[in-house]
């Protein structure tokens, strides 16, 4: 993985790095998204639902 200020970048095995864009940093609070990252499992859950819908 490796982070910037306008993304975070995945390396999880797939054919292509996957990128989640993180423009608004401030709705990555724990309030935000700490149920998303507790049940996650593994980097590739926490993209997979990140990237759903």
């Amino acid at each position: 993985a490796a982070a910037s200020w306008d993304s975070v970048i995945f390396d999880i095995g797939r054919e292509s790095l996957v990128r989640i864009p993180t423009l608004e940093p401030l709705r990555g609070t724990k309030a935000h998204v700490g149920a998303l990252l507790e049940a996650a499992n593994t980097a590739e859950e926490l993209v997979d639902a990140l990237t759903r819908g």
